[in-house]
C-alpha cells in the first residue's frame, strides 16, 4: 500500500512521513465527494489505473488525460483502466479513453480495460468503441495478455 500511495502522489502532490499527502486545493483528484477518483500502481512494468466512481468527463477526469501522458513520458505505455468501480460513464468519458489509448499507441504502448460492469459497457457499445478497446472481464486477466505466449 505505501508503494501506492508514493507512486500516485508522484503524479499528483506530495508526500511527507508523518504529514501525509499535500494536494494543491484546485487538485481535488483525491478529496472525498467527488465524481471520480484515481489511483495508480504500477505492475511489472505495466500501468493500472484504478478509476473510483463516475466517469462524466469532468476537469478531474480530464487529469487521467495528463496522468497517462506522464505514464507515457515515464516510459510506462502499457497501462490497464479498471472499471470495477466506475458506477457510470458517458461520451465524454469514452472520449477520454480514447484519448488515453491513442496517446500509448503514439508511444508503442496499449490501453486495456477490465471489470466494467453492464451500464459502463453499454456507453461503450452505444458510442461505437467498444470494438478498438481489449476488455477483460479482471485485472489480473488484462495484465497476462501483455505478456507474450
Amino acid at each position: 500500500m505505501h508503494r501506492i500511495l508514493q507512486k500516485t502522489l508522484q503524479y499528483r502532490g506530495t508526500f511527507e512521513p508523518g504529514r501525509g499527502a499535500d494536494v494543491e486545493p484546485t487538485d481535488s483528484i483525491f478529496m472525498e465527494g467527488e465524481i471520480m477518483k484515481h489511483t495508480f500502481r504500477e505492475e511489472n512494468g505495466i500501468g493500472i489505473l484504478e478509476l473510483h466512481g463516475k466517469l462524466m468527463g469532468e476537469s478531474e477526469d480530464l487529469k487521467l488525460i495528463n496522468m497517462i501522458d506522464k505514464f507515457a513520458e515515464d516510459n510506462i505505455v502499457n497501462v490497464v483502466m479498471d472499471f470495477s468501480r466506475v458506477e457510470w460513464t458517458n461520451s465524454r468519458g469514452v472520449g477520454i479513453c480514447m484519448t488515453g489509448k491513442e496517446t500509448l499507441e503514439k508511444h508503442g504502448g496499449k490501453l486495456k480495460m477490465a471489470g466494467m460492469c453492464d451500464k459502463v459497457t453499454d456507453i461503450f457499445k452505444v458510442t461505437h468503441v467498444c470494438d478498438l478497446f481489449e476488455v477483460f472481464d479482471t485485472v489480473e486477466e488484462a495484465l497476462a495478455s501483455f505478456t507474450p505466449g
